[in-house]
This record gives C-alpha cells, structure tokens and sequence, in this order.
C-alpha cells in the first residue's frame, strides 16, 4: 500500500515539475504515505539506510575530503568510492551466498 502511494506522489512530483505547479497537492501526497503505520516504520529505517554507506566511505575508506579540485574531477573521484564500495558489498554477498551452498562437513 504504501509502495503504491509512493509511486503515485513520485509521478505526480514529476508531472507537476513538468507543468510548473509543484503545490500543496505536491507535498500532501508526498507525504501521505509516511502517515501510516507502515509508513513510519520505514521511515524511521531511513537514517540507517541512507546513511550507512557515507559513514563506511568515510569512516573505513577514508573519504573525508576530495584529493581533486573541480566539481568534474570530484565527481569522479566519489563515483571510484563508491564503485569500490560497491564491489566490496558484492564480494561480502557472494562470499555468504557461497558459505551458504557449501556443502556440510
């Protein structure tokens, strides 16, 4: 249910952009599925969600501040991290999924 409400305020968000008339209407259905029960569960979950993998890029990979000038070069420099970052979660996945298949001994 609140999947669908989602989608709903997200295409509604990009029509009203396109016309020019982001509104109230707007930010009701935006927020309308987070009045939910189910909604302010994961709502609450957002934080730690959203913020896991900027605290694992700066605090383990060492991303606290850019070692290149200029808005291009930065953004290539994140986009490493975060391939990295990626990768890295790719390999930890796969490496339960084959614990998980290995045969017992």
């Amino acid at each position: 249910a609140v999947q669908s409400q989602i989608a709903q305020a997200t295409q509604f968000a990009k029509s009203s952009w396109a016309s020019g008339d982001p509104g109230r209407r707007l930010e009701t259905l935006v927020w309308r599925p987070w009045a939910t029960a189910e909604g302010q569960m994961l709502y609450r979950q957002r934080p730690r969600i959203a913020e896991t993998p900027f605290a694992i890029l700066k605090r383990i990979m060492g991303l606290r501040q850019f070692l290149l000038r200029g808005l291009s070069k930065v953004n290539t420099e994140f986009l490493w991290m975060a391939t990295a970052f990626n990768l890295a979660k790719l390999v930890r996945i796969l490496g339960t999924m084959r614990a998980e298949r290995a045969p017992a001994t």
